[in-house]
C-alpha cells in the first residue's frame, strides 16, 4: 500500500510538527498538574532541561519518519529528515550553551 500524499513538502510539514507534539505529550505524561503556561514558562526558564526535552521531542520525527519509510514515501521520509536535521543543531546549541 503506497500513500498517495508522497512529497517533500509534507515530509517538511510533519517534520516541523512532530517536536511540537512531542512538547504537548510530554507536558501531559510529566507536567499535567501544572498549566500549560507554567510548564512553558518553566521549560524558558530553566536551562538544564531545555536540551534533554527537545532531544526527546525529536523522537517523535523519528516515528513518523519511520511510518513513512514503511510504506515507501521516500519524498516525505526526505522532508522529515531534512527538517530534523535541522533541529539537531539547535539541540546541540541549547545542550552546550
Amino acid at each position: 500500500m503506497q500513500f498517495k500524499k508522497d512529497s517533500l513538502p509534507l515530509g517538511i510539514a510533519l517534520g516541523l510538527i512532530g517536536p511540537w507534539v512531542g512538547v504537548v505529550l510530554y507536558y501531559f505524561s510529566a507536567f499535567s498538574r501544572m498549566t500549560l503556561k507554567g510548564y512553558f514558562n518553566f521549560i524558558f526558564t530553566n536551562h538544564s532541561i531545555q536540551s534533554p526535552i527537545a532531544s526527546l521531542c525529536l523522537i517523535i520525527n523519528l516515528a513518523v519518519y519511520y511510518f513513512f519509510y514503511h510504506y515507501k514515501c521516500d519524498k516525505t521520509t526526505k522532508g522529515i529528515l531534512l527538517t530534523t536535521f535541522i533541529y539537531a543543531p539547535f539541540v546541540v546549541y541549547l545542550k552546550f550553551r
